[in-house]
């Protein structure tokens, strides 16, 4: 498994607090990104534009995409679908990265300057408080304006935020 693999996997379960397969299942709505796989071949990767709609069997789901092109509504066998999850962007990391870690009084906590796109390291350590440690930078928003998600990071990004938090 690659290591943008792992990261989003180790997010989801952060957020969720439940091991992968459980938590990926809690992100199954609008906005999920979706594998669509028949008789074990990789079909195509789907964004749901709205929450899924189940049949009476709970078998056969009724799912909106938006496959890059177009708009479509697809009834598929729920087994058929392999769940990636939510893309991880900006937000997600930081609240992964939120809570505050230390021993004897001394902590250190993560905080995200949007007008650097640094993600720095607080550190307070016997009474002095330094914010000088820059753990990676993350880029925001691509040229058409949409939000960055993981995979428009670099890979040096992606490897320091996944050492942070395996």
């Amino acid at each position: 498994m690659q290591i943008r693999e792992k990261l989003k996997r180790r997010v989801i379960e952060l957020i969720h607090g439940f091991p992968y397969d459980e938590a990926v299942e809690k992100e199954f709505y609008r906005g999920c990104i979706v594998n669509y796989i028949d008789d074990s071949e990789f079909i195509a990767r789907w964004t749901l534009l709205t929450n899924p709609n189940w049949d009476i069997s709970n078998e056969i789901v009724q799912i909106s995409t938006n496959d890059g092109c177009e708009e479509n509504i697809h009834y598929v066998p729920k087994d058929c679908l392999e769940i990636i999850g939510l893309p991880i962007t900006i937000g997600r990391v930081m609240k992964v990265l939120s809570g505050t870690t230390g021993e004897g009084g001394n902590f250190y906590k993560y905080i995200y300057s949007p007008n650097d796109s640094e993600i720095q390291m607080l550190y307070y350590e016997n009474g002095q408080i330094t914010l000088n440690t820059i753990i990676c930078f993350w880029k925001l928003t691509k040229e058409n304006g949409q939000e960055c998600i993981d995979d428009d990071q670099k890979d040096e990004t992606i490897e320091k935020i996944y050492n942070l938090i395996k």
